[in-house]
């Protein structure tokens, strides 16, 4: 199970609000779909729209993008004892977002 953590590390009070720093199961909460290619690569896209309160915090991110930091870290979650600690994959940071300069055709 693929597990994240988002953090709004600058910006308004209401965006802080908006985004708990705490580990959400991708999967569960948010809608997703993937596409693998042994050897290649990997994709997973995150539907962050697919509830009520994702809406609201993604239009409440969005809308002030350009005053926001955040930082994304990915896991795979431990199930067993033996596969602890869990593993890192990915943390990155976005800062200072121009919306307006963003393209994603909804039928690609």
């Amino acid at each position: 199970m693929l597990k994240i953590i988002v953090g709004v590390e600058k910006g308004p009070f209401l965006v802080k609000g908006a985004v708990r720093k705490k580990p959400v199961l991708i999967g569960r909460k948010i809608r997703t779909s993937t596409c693998y290619v042994p050897q290649q690569s990997l994709e997973i896209m995150f539907d962050v729209s697919s509830g009520d309160a994702e809406k609201r915090a993604t239009s409440i991110v969005l809308n002030a993008a350009k005053h926001v930091d955040l930082s994304f870290a990915f896991f795979l979650e431990s199930r067993e004892q033996s596969e602890l600690p869990e593993t890192m994959l990915v943390c990155a940071m976005m800062a200072s977002l121009d919306t307006s300069q963003l393209y994603a055709p909804m039928n690609a």
